[in-house]
């Protein structure tokens, strides 16, 4: 038998790329990415899921159009970070030798990312890590995430930075140059794609009825107790002080937070305690918000893209560059300091506000996901797409 000279109708080898989640965070941050992959000539997708928030996971990625392979059922509420890691590692496992992944997807800075990255390191498979470079050079802040994402990094193949700072981080630890691309944050991704659609929520829109919003959102393990504490009586103290305006606090099922949201902020009426929102719930209370107060990172990333400022409810974070351009302010548990700030942009009409709100995102444009699974193609498929043959 000749060899067709035609390449056209050589034969190839679909490669695979096995995506790894465990959290409502990561789906949404993946699903993007996902849905570019999916739509690709000589890729082959295949998602794991290991069992966190799964309540939300089904509608999260429906509004992707994304489906799950594999689902571990490991990671239970109350499970510890040693349940997570013995029981992911093995399963993952499992799921790698039947799936046969050309390479390994994961996100971020979560225990079961880094089992993922483990497991296939352990079986030599490539590994792509999104949002790579993300450092708080503290590694009991964020915890345990920051050695999280430093170990996955030293793991990776691909590094996918958000932006030039996390490409920084990633050369400054001898990561080879050639694998780091600044691709901007997912996260971008998915706020603008749910955004487009202007879903409205009259149930929660009656909570604020048009007074000036903020929105809550506190569950960081190292805010538990205490810090929390300061945090919800001075929150207490400024909705007293300002009866005209509402403040919505998606509240996190953690007992941890319950308890003490419930103590502290339950018999205040411009203050409405709710269940956790779904994706295009929490896209709306974005939207409609004046200001954000938070200790997550995803709603660092979101929030610039609708111009509302940010404060950053934490000691340190691996998301300098809102603080830096301008979008964020970041004042930990200190009582005097967020009373300070949430006065300053309870006015919407002043300079301090007006700053914030123009100062633009530093996390993307919304065009990640698409470059992402561009390199990964890339990556993967180099002589198709040198023949013009995937696009």
């Amino acid at each position: 038998m000749h060899a067709d000279p035609n390449p056209k109708h050589t034969p190839y080898r679909c490669k695979t790329v096995l995506s790894v989640f465990g959290s409502r965070p990561e789906a949404i941050k993946m699903a993007p990415v996902l849905s570019e992959l999916k739509a690709l000539h000589g890729i082959q997708t295949r998602v794991c899921f290991t069992g966190q928030d799964r309540d939300m996971l089904e509608q999260t990625l429906g509004l992707f159009g994304v489906d799950t392979d594999y689902d571990l059922e490991i990671v239970r509420d109350n499970s510890s970070l040693f349940d997570t890691t013995t029981e992911s590692l093995p399963a993952l496992r499992e799921v790698m030798l039947d799936a046969k992944p050309d390479m390994v997807m994961v996100h971020g800075d979560t225990t079961t990312a880094l089992s993922a990255a483990l497991a296939a390191f352990y079986l030599r498979v490539p590994v792509a890590h999104v949002e790579a470079g993300l450092r708080s050079f503290d590694k009991w802040s964020t915890w345990p995430d920051e050695f999280n994402r430093r170990t996955i990094d030293t793991i990776a193949d691909l590094h996918f930075a958000p932006t030039a700072r996390a490409r920084q981080n990633l050369l400054a630890e001898k990561t080879p140059d050639g694998s780091i691309f600044v691709t901007g944050n997912t996260s971008v991704d998915a706020a603008h794609t749910i955004a487009a659609r202007q879903d409205d929520f009259p149930m929660l829109r009656q909570r604020f009825n048009n007074r000036p919003l903020v929105l809550l959102s506190v569950h960081r393990r190292e805010n538990f107790g205490r810090p929390m504490e300061k945090i919800f009586t001075t929150v207490r103290t400024w909705a007293r002080q300002n009866p005209g305006c509402s403040v919505i606090f998606p509240v996190h099922p953690n007992p941890n937070i319950t308890r003490s949201a419930r103590d502290i902020l339950g018999e205040l009426r411009n203050v409405s305690l709710i269940p956790p929102v779904d994706y295009t719930q929490s896209i709306f209370l974005l939207r409609n918000c004046q200001f954000v107060m938070t200790d997550s990172g995803g709603l660092q990333e979101e929030a610039p893209a609708f111009g509302k400022p940010v404060v950053i409810l934490r000691d340190t974070t691996e998301r300098p560059e809102s603080i830096e351009n301008g979008s964020a302010i970041m004042t930990g548990s200190d009582p005097e300091k967020i009373m300070t700030v949430m006065t300053a942009l309870s006015n919407a009409h002043s300079d301090s506000y007006r700053r914030m709100a123009a100062a633009g995102n530093p996390f993307g444009d919304g065009r990640a996901a698409h470059r992402i699974a561009s390199i990964v193609q890339r990556s993967l498929a180099p002589a198709l797409v040198e023949s013009g043959r995937v696009l």
